[in-house]
């Protein structure tokens, strides 16, 4: 065996790549899940404390989406990846107008695709890992 990555043909190093997107998925499935709860705690305070959740939480999802594009070979495209995780804010909101105790919010949206932006720019730039470097 020569220890050729390309080993198993195109299927298989297509499902590698594609692999490298499973963290963002099942976080950005977490999210979807939390935005469906109605039993989710505000803050009781006037200060824009929710903007702050949401810009930390779709920044978790911008950075899991940016180390899936860097692992994957930067496939596909940046902006795509972006726009996916952009559009899993857009789907939470939207869902939110029907869900008991919750609203659908543009200014929340906005904040989810800042936070998905600034934090898959930070990476992109650190360099994360992408597991070929160890």
């Amino acid at each position: 065996m020569s220890g050729n990555p390309e080993r198993g043909g195109p299927r298989t190093a297509a499902l590698r790549r594609a692999c490298g997107y499973a963290p963002a998925l099942v976080y950005a499935l977490f999210l979807l899940w939390l935005g469906s709860r109605s039993d989710v705690p505000s803050p009781g305070v006037r200060l824009p404390l929710d903007k702050l959740a949401h810009f930390v939480l779709y920044g978790v999802l911008g950075w899991l989406a940016a180390v899936g594009w860097l692992k994957s070979g930067q496939w596909p495209a940046a902006a795509l990846v972006v726009t996916a995780a952009a559009l899993c804010g857009a789907v939470d909101e939207i869902h939110q107008r029907s869900v008991p105790g919750r609203s659908a919010e543009l200014a929340d949206w906005v904040v989810d695709v800042v936070a998905v932006v600034v934090a898959f720019q930070a990476a992109r730039r650190r360099g994360v890992p992408t597991g070929k470097d160890a």
